[in-house]
């Protein structure tokens, strides 16, 4: 599996060539297993993510959270602590959601944020967070 990671890793350096964004081992493990271990699946995903990332422009979200910041000061979505596992929290308060009230746009770019604030929080080594559904 270890050689798997690796030929992947070299593979999208290579071959996608995207310096904006890095995967670690942990994130190219995920994708691998994702696609029942098939190295091709998994590069073909991991290119698709790459590009899901330029569309929604995930790099600049946090640049400029005005766009969404309504939907970020609803307390929604609160990103909080360590579980005592060492990984970060996020709660999530579906009492606070109004469907006939919101904004998709910057729901979305809220959805976007936080999971990438939260998972600059995670251990590279593991990617786990803690979400409580509330």
């Amino acid at each position: 599996m270890k050689l798997s990671i690796y030929r992947l890793k070299i593979r999208v350096a290579n071959e996608i060539n995207d310096k904006s964004y890095t995967f670690t081992d942990t994130a190219i493990l995920r994708f691998y297993r994702g696609r029942q271990s098939d190295e091709e699946k998994a590069f073909k995903a991991l290119g698709r993510h790459l590009q899901w990332r330029k569309e929604n422009n995930v790099d600049e979200i946090a640049s400029d959270t005005s766009k969404f910041e309504e939907e970020m000061n609803s307390g929604k979505i609160v990103v909080d602590g360590f579980d005592h596992h060492g990984h970060p929290s996020i709660f999530i308060y579906a009492r606070k959601h109004n469907k006939h009230k919101r904004d998709l746009e910057q729901m979305r770019l809220l959805i976007i944020y936080t999971l990438e604030t939260i998972l600059k929080k995670a251990n590279p080594a593991e990617e786990r967070i803690l979400y409580a559904l509330i």
